[in-house]
């Protein structure tokens, strides 16, 4: 037996070879390691970029059968574009606690990793955006312009400059047409709101939707196929027209899906949808 020093610890210790560098096999790793450090470091990083390189620019191009947008990947099959949602993982299982709001006291669900993410942050358990903030002490008093109710709001909903606050959607829909107009609209910008269609235009959108039953003219599509409320488009452009009321007659009004209001077509070809429009008058007179 030898009585050698190891070169990594210093410790001394007795082997049968008097060629051995190290006392036990941690110490041998942990020397290779320090040694070889930059190149093992340099390896990995590289890696890492081929990996996410070859994620970003894969040689196939797949369509993501839940969200439908394209993505790129290596692997021929790829179906989904590997996002961590309800959407794309509907059968995921997900642990929850039940947690107690600070500001109500309502008892809520909450996910466990979200969990212990607040509480190591120091975070306040609320059981909504407005509790939480109120927590924090986010929040402003405001007085309702329309109703004069006195609520709160979180600081980071209120823009700055804004002048008129309202307690519900409700209240903000009686004043669209009155206290929003002007410099006081939030599109204000040098004297004219860039989405400007003339006075009263909200009600004016819903009863062309009614009087289209809710139906694109173009391609046939309704309300309930799209997901969504549908455009209305002027035949002949609002801009060319003096007179606000005259731009929004309608006669001048037509019921579009987004698709069909957003292409190349739809503006050039006005002698095309008018035909479509008493086609449709006359099947409905029948």
């Amino acid at each position: 037996m030898h009585n050698l020093i190891c070169q990594y610890c210093g410790k001394a210790f007795s082997a049968r070879n008097w060629y051995a560098k190290y006392c036990n096999p941690n110490c041998k790793s942990r020397a290779y390691l320090d040694k070889h450090r930059d190149e093992i470091n340099s390896k990995v990083r590289e890696n890492r970029a081929g990996k996410e390189d070859r994620k970003k620019n894969g040689k196939y191009t797949h369509k993501c059968i839940h969200c439908g947008i394209t993505f790129r990947s290596a692997t021929p099959t790829c179906l989904s574009c590997g996002k961590r949602d309800k959407l794309h993982r509907p059968d995921e299982k997900v642990n929850t606690i039940d947690v107690v709001c600070e500001y109500c006291g309502e008892t809520f669900k909450k996910s466990v990793s979200e969990y212990n993410k607040d509480v190591r942050n120091g975070k306040p358990q609320g059981c909504c955006q407005l509790h939480t903030h109120v927590l924090k002490g986010n929040t402003l008093s405001l007085t309702c312009s329309e109703c004069g109710k006195v609520f709160e709001r979180a600081q980071t909903c209120c823009t700055e400059g804004q002048k008129h606050f309202f307690c519900s959607k409700e209240c903000q829909d009686k004043n669209l047409d009155y206290i929003l107009r002007g410099e006081d609209h939030y599109r204000y910008i040098d004297g004219k709101s860039s989405g400007y269609r003339g006075k009263g235009w909200t009600p004016i959108r819903k009863r062309i939707r009614e009087r289209d039953e809710h139906t694109c003219y173009l391609c046939g599509k309704t309300r309930e196929e799209i997901g969504k409320e549908l455009d209305v488009h002027h035949l002949i452009r609002f801009e060319d027209f003096e007179d606000e009321n005259d731009a929004n007659q309608g006669i001048n009004l037509i019921s579009l899906c987004p698709s069909c209001h957003h292409s190349e077509e739809v503006n050039p070809t006005i002698p095309r949808i008018v035909p479509l429009i008493r086609e449709r008058k006359e099947r409905r007179a029948a």
